[in-house]
């Protein structure tokens, strides 16, 4: 943390009379008497002051008296007529220099800043020092009025992270940073004694930083602050004169009130990360499933991450129940790698079960990222034609899930209209079907161990319109390499209890020749659901042995084999538009 001090001496500024009151600042014009502390801020380790100039001003004076007593002790030059103090220049406190230097009943004589300019923010930072100490300086010019540090959030959330993850940091400021005002994330890992800053980059009032991974074991802590100065004049600044040219570089600042921000890294190896806004109960497992048995045990609530920092092998169901099931309670969980590298969920799960299960579960999104050298592979590479074989499954009223950017592989074998695939939103409706989930931006295609006969399969109830699967989008995924030599075969299969649910802008092919042992149907879209209506079928491409369009998709058949790219069988009471 942070180190604070108590108030020890209180920063007056005796100036002619240039400095006008910035409307919302409250500081008082200083006009050299009375002496006037109104607007004076103590930051602990250094007091600053933002005065904003009426008028230019070739040699306006400064100078620091303490607890504003005149005649008394005073922080100035030994002598007057020094040089005039530069702007945004950190100035050490070297006798017989235009420094800050302690002067005992107003010894001394008053210091001299560079020509002032009017309606520029001039902000004064003193290091809070004790007699008889010499204090650190830095008066800064700003064309602007400094804008005020927000919000502060950052990605992973909670007070664990994993040794190979990389922290990042959200901020947002009271309107939009420009020249030359720049914001850093300054960090440490030994309370200060050294620390790096890294740069905020923004779009509008919002930017981000990155915090390296740090070492096992670490205890991180951060703020946020604003200077006039670049990234390398600060460095170059501390090299010279240590730390303290972080607190004489401020302009504004966030520390989470004086608290900073804080995590620890972790030196726990296992692969899967859960921090939630319970943060005391963030946690390590060696498998999703343990996760997702934490989640479902009520031990991680609110909004949950889970991070996959390695690669798991799940040897049963990662199974999550819906929030509000037992003790299971959470607003949102989201799946993704983090530690900028490939990343794995996988194992060869029982015939007939799922490697992921959301069951009733709302509001989850597994996210590949595949951005940062982030990506995710998610695979059950058990080979059956058995009912209910799949990676993913949706079932129970699981709504407003999200699948995206993501590898998700499988080689169930089951033939078209039997329960199963890669992605399979089923049936088990309880009020609402399941309804408004996406899938979007994924690679969907066969497991190291063979290929899948179904890439997605929906199906639900057929008892009413309410509770069959609506709202679903299927959109800009690469489906590949489903085939099934002896079973019907479809990249996407449709069935009943299946209504409104768009299918956009997807890619079929086929990255080898695919041959038939008996007669079957292959589909690269079949809807077979004459109780669903307004399907929307748009910008698919079918065809190519690859996602680039090269290559031909070249299918092998029997005299009855049926080579049905779109096939549809569907309700007529809203129109189903295939463009």
């Amino acid at each position: 943390m942070k180190k604070l001090y108590w108030l020890l001496f209180t920063v007056c500024l005796n100036l002619t009379a240039v400095f006008a009151q910035p409307g919302a600042i409250g500081v008082n014009n200083i006009d050299g008497s009375p002496f006037s502390c109104t607007g004076l801020t103590n930051r602990g380790l250094y007091r600053t002051a933002k005065l904003l100039a009426n008028q230019n001003a070739a040699a306006p004076s400064w100078e620091f008296p303490q607890d504003c007593a005149f005649p008394g002790d005073v922080w100035r030059p030994y002598s007057s007529g020094t040089a005039a103090v530069p702007f945004n220049v950190t100035v050490p406190p070297v006798p017989n220099t235009p420094a800050a230097l302690y002067n005992s009943n107003n010894g001394g004589g008053s210091g001299v800043l560079s020509a002032v300019t009017s309606g520029r923010y001039y902000i004064f930072n003193i290091e809070n020092v004790v007699a008889p100490n010499n204090a650190f300086m830095c008066v800064m010019e700003s064309a602007t009025d400094p804008l005020a540090i927000t919000a502060v959030t950052r990605t992973p959330a909670g007070s664990a992270i994993s040794s190979s993850t990389a922290v990042q940091v959200t901020v947002t400021v009271a309107g939009t940073t420009a020249p030359p005002e720049n914001v850093f994330v300054r960090f440490t890992t030994n309370s200060y004694a050294a620390s790096t800053i890294v740069p905020v980059v923004f779009s509008g009032n919002t930017g981000v930083a990155t915090i390296p991974a740090q070492a096992a074991g670490a205890n991180v802590s951060f703020y946020i602050y604003s200077s006039t100065k670049s990234k390398s004049t600060i460095d170059a600044e501390v090299g010279l004169h240590g730390q303290v040219v972080h607190d004489m570089s401020t302009l504004e600042w966030n520390t989470n009130s004086g608290a900073n921000y804080t995590y620890i890294v972790s030196t726990s190896s296992d692969p899967i990360l859960v921090n939630a806004t319970n943060s005391a109960n963030d946690g390590f497992y060696p498998t999703l499933k343990a996760a997702f048995d934490s989640i479902n045990s009520g031990f991680h609530t609110g909004a949950i991450s889970v991070s996959v920092i390695g690669n798991t092998t799940e040897t049963a169901t990662a199974l999550l129940e819906a929030s509000g099931t037992g003790a299971a309670s959470y607003s949102s969980v989201l799946i993704s790698p983090a530690g900028g590298a490939a990343r794995s969920i996988s194992g060869a799960i029982a015939a007939g079960s799922s490697l992921i299960h959301l069951r009733g579960a709302d509001n989850v999104t597994i996210d590949g990222l595949n951005a940062g050298g982030n990506s995710l592979t998610i695979e059950n590479t058990t080979v059956s034609a058995t009912s209910g074989t799949n990676t993913i499954r949706l079932d129970g009223d699981a709504t407003s899930n999200i699948i995206t950017r993501a590898r998700v592989l499988g080689s169930g074998t089951m033939a078209n209209g039997t329960n199963g695939g890669n992605i399979w939103i089923g049936s088990a409706a309880i009020a609402t079907g399941n309804d408004n989930n996406r899938i979007t931006n994924c690679e969907i295609g066969p497991s190291s161990a063979g290929l899948n006969s179904k890439g997605i399969y929906i199906n639900g109830s057929t008892t009413n319109i309410t509770v069959a699967n609506s709202g679903i989008v299927i959109e800009n995924n690469r489906i590949f390499d489903y085939f099934a030599a002896a079973n019907s075969s479809a990249g996407i299969d449709i069935a009943g209890g299946a209504t409104e649910i768009s299918i956009l802008g997807n890619r079929f092919y086929q990255t080898a020749t695919r041959t038939q042992t008996t007669g079957s149907n292959h589909s690269a879209i079949r809807v077979s659901s004459t109780s669903g209506n307004g399907f929307i079928i748009r910008n698919n491409v079918i065809g190519y042995a690859s996602d680039t369009e090269t290559g031909t998709y070249t299918l092998v058949g029997l005299g009855s084999t049926k080579f049905v790219p779109i096939d549809l069988s569907v309700g007529t009471t809203t129109t189903t538009q295939v463009l």
